[in-house]
């Protein structure tokens, strides 16, 4: 009987907002220090237009296995004058392993989540991603081999005198 983790939530608790608050995590965003993959992440800002009843901000999808919130915790439970502030990151298992050692050393995960979360802790520990080998079938990538090159494929045939070889000789890297 084997146990695997599916899903692992990290939170720092930032009780006076100087290490953290909305308008730092909007700053990040738009430095780009929540893009881990390349891309910039999904993300969503959820203002309460200065009715102190807290923002949010939600930065990946929930379902690619890696989420983060970041929202006024003090004015969620109430207190419009506080300034308590909570990091949150969610960790599934859709591909990734969440391993056994994130219990030990949780906010070594949380900072690792992310390049911005790097401060809350002198260590990081990332989790990499599983690379889905053999997801692209061999019908989809002639596919798309056939849109990408298939003009340049019938050039090359064409000055090479119908010699497939030849070509394929030129084209393998």
């Amino acid at each position: 009987f084997a146990a695997s983790i599916t899903r692992a939530d990290f939170a720092h608790d930032d009780f006076s907002g100087e290490r953290v608050s909305i308008a730092d995590a909007l700053r990040w965003l738009n430095e780009g220090a929540f893009t881990t993959g390349g891309r910039p992440p999904a993300r969503k800002l959820i203002d309460d237009l200065g009715s102190d009843k807290g923002k949010t901000l939600y930065v990946g999808r929930r379902e690619s296995g890696k989420f983060l919130r970041v929202y006024e915790k003090g004015k969620q439970l109430g207190d419009a004058s506080s300034s308590w502030v909570r990091v949150e990151v969610e960790l599934r298992n859709k591909s990734r392993v969440v391993p056994w050692d994130a219990l030990m050393r949780p906010g070594q995960y949380l900072a690792g989540a992310y390049p911005a979360l790097r401060f809350l802790d002198t260590e990081q520990c990332r989790l990499k991603t599983i690379q889905r080998v053999g997801e692209i079938s061999y019908a989809a990538m002639v596919k798309n081999l056939r849109t990408a090159g298939g003009k340049a494929l019938n050039v090359m045939s064409w000055v090479n005198a119908g010699d497939a070889c030849e070509v394929l000789t030129q084209l393998i890297r």
